[in-house]
């Protein structure tokens, strides 16, 4: 599952110049397992510093950099947050219909994975989560969409025009 997308795709739209340093996790080196205490990627580093977690390496270039991607206020900030942490349980969600045994278990997936569309459908302003303006809330759902989409590809099941048109966009 790429989680690291999140993280480059909020360096990369904030023009910040960065270096990708790919690890087998099957035989991750000495210095990544010294560095990342989760044994997961991606991590940051700045300076002497490591920061671990892909949404909490997006807050922190939120944080840093300019070309802000939550909005200035800040009940609409958190609110933006809590859609993030939303997106991530969906991440996980989509991941687990690939590893489905059994067709119901792959269907019953699949219908929560709809019940949370279905509450990301009531509350996006189209084209973006925020209106016009894409933010990092975009950012985060970008790797499972993209995901879902290839899978939708294979099986045309997981998107409907009809119920998800502001997904879709």
């Amino acid at each position: 599952m790429p989680v690291r997308k999140k993280a480059e795709v909020t360096l990369r739209f904030k023009g910040i110049e960065y270096e990708i340093e790919y690890v087998d996790l099957a035989k991750p080196p000495e210095w990544f397992l010294n560095m990342s205490p989760l044994k997961k990627v991606p991590i940051l580093q700045v300076g002497k510093h490591i920061i671990f977690e892909s949404s909490v390496i997006c807050e922190y270039l939120e944080e840093a950099y300019s070309n802000k991607l939550h909005p200035n206020d800040p009940v609409l900030r958190a609110m933006n947050r809590s859609w993030i942490e939303f997106g991530n349980s969906c991440l996980w969600d989509s991941f687990y219909i690939t590893v489905k045994n059994e067709r119901e278990e792959f269907y019953q997936s699949m219908e929560d994975l709809h019940i949370k569309f279905d509450q990301i459908e009531k509350i996006l302003k189209a084209p973006f989560f925020n209106g016009k303006r894409i933010s990092l809330v975009d950012i985060s759902f970008s790797p499972m969409f993209q995901f879902l989409t290839y899978i939708n590809d294979l099986e045309p099941i997981i998107f409907s025009e009809v119920r998800d048109p502001k997904i879709i966009t």
